[in-house]
């Protein structure tokens, strides 16, 4: 996928300081990780990359297209998203199996035949073949992300957002989330996330941006930007994440 950032801002309404200043950034690639310390605007960013929020000035542009900012527009282009969040997001209330078929029947109109195969195939791929009547309370937190990445998956959107996926899981978890990731993107599934995981970033994903404190201070292949990073900025913040790694 390609994309294009330009003169990206946003203030949110209230607050003086930019929770992102001028963002700029163009580049193609199969997978992104966005990463930075805490705070510094990676899942402001890829709200307004999935049309969850819109900017206070600039544009994003996808494969050409610009991401609209108008409320009809921007409700069927959320419908060609996949959006993964920090904790999932289920719905308590409904199996796994629920938890995607619904979304497909009433945002996608699906048939509930068409929507309960969909979901069948992607619990299988994803290992959940077993795990369909479980509620969300029932299953590990490696399962639940698993399945919140089925259902981001079910609409066959044009590529996946993941705020942070691995951030509330245990180690084993991680890992097993990760290789999924790894997976689907071997299977040519487009996607950016933002992540802590370095080693992800470095090794599974073909291109990463590091942002800090609302700005976009370096981008580019994955293996330069961490073994040769050019701002002193990334230079601190990896040698601080990587010290126990070498």
């Amino acid at each position: 996928m390609k994309l294009e950032i330009n003169d990206l801002s946003l203030t949110f309404h209230g607050q003086s300081a930019p929770v992102l200043s001028h963002v700029n950034f163009a580049d193609s690639f199969g997978s992104l990780a966005i990463i930075g310390s805490s705070g510094g605007g990676k899942s402001t960013l890829l709200r307004l990359l999935g049309g969850l929020i819109s900017p206070t000035s600039g544009e994003i542009r996808i494969d050409g297209d610009r991401i609209p900012t108008d409320a009809a527009s921007l409700q069927q282009y959320r419908k060609k998203t996949g959006f993964v969040f920090q904790n999932g997001g289920l719905f308590r209330h409904m199996t796994a199996l629920e938890n995607i078929t619904i979304p497909l029947i009433q945002v996608h109109g699906y048939s509930q035949e068409a929507a309960q195969m969909r979901a069948l195939e992607l619990l299988k791929q994803l290992g959940l073949e077993q795990d369909g009547n479980k509620h969300p309370a029932q299953l590990s937190g490696g399962q639940r992300q698993r399945v919140a990445i089925a259902r981001a998956l079910a609409a066959r959107p044009s590529f996946l957002l993941l705020d942070e996926p691995t951030s509330a899981l245990d180690p084993e978890y991680t890992s097993e989330i990760l290789t999924v990731l790894n997976q689907l993107k071997q299977e040519g599934v487009q996607m950016i996330i933002v992540t802590h995981e370095m080693g992800f970033a470095w090794h599974a994903c073909d291109k990463v941006a590091f942002l800090q404190n609302g700005t976009l201070l370096e981008w580019g292949e994955s293996a330069s930007l961490f073994q040769s990073p050019q701002t002193p900025q990334l230079k601190q913040f990896l040698s601080k994440l990587l010290e126990w790694n070498r």
